[in-house]
């Protein structure tokens, strides 16, 4: 199996960097599960689809920078920082055609080399202060 730091990092390139919606489905088991699921979006898979149709359409050139991988047995640990411009709206705010830049974490855990499982925190505070939303 590949190393799980690797993996990591490819799902990244390959997904966000990449604008690869079609991969989307190469990258995940059929029972993933999603612990930090958006609000009002689908569950699984179809919920990833989503939310990075979403991300696509707000901020074409998203962009996200894998600063750290850990592995541990069957979990990834990664820190990351994700730019982007706000061209098209986010979350139904309108669009601000600011930069944004924006700090995470998140786990994931791979079976037989896919992603079956992921918990995360972004800064969300600072995304809003960063979309006007609230103020800095």
């Amino acid at each position: 199996m590949a190393d799980l730091r690797e993996l990591r990092r490819r799902f990244d390139e390959e997904i966000v960097n990449g604008h690869d919606l079609d991969a989307i489905e190469h990258w995940f088991t059929d029972d993933y599960v999603d612990h930090v699921e958006i609000p009002g979006m689908p569950s699984g898979v179809a919920g990833v689809r989503a939310r990075h149709e979403m991300l696509f359409t707000a901020m074409p050139d998203i962009h996200i920078t894998v600063h750290d991988v850990i592995a541990e047995g069957d979990r990834t640990a990664a820190r990351f920082t994700i730019t982007g411009t706000d061209t098209g709206g986010f979350m139904g705010m309108p669009a601000t055609n600011g930069a944004i830049t924006v700090t995470g974490m998140d786990f994931m855990r791979f079976r037989d080399g896919l992603v079956s499982e992921h918990w995360g925190e972004m800064d969300m505070m600072g995304l809003l202060q960063q979309l006007g939303v609230i103020p800095s």
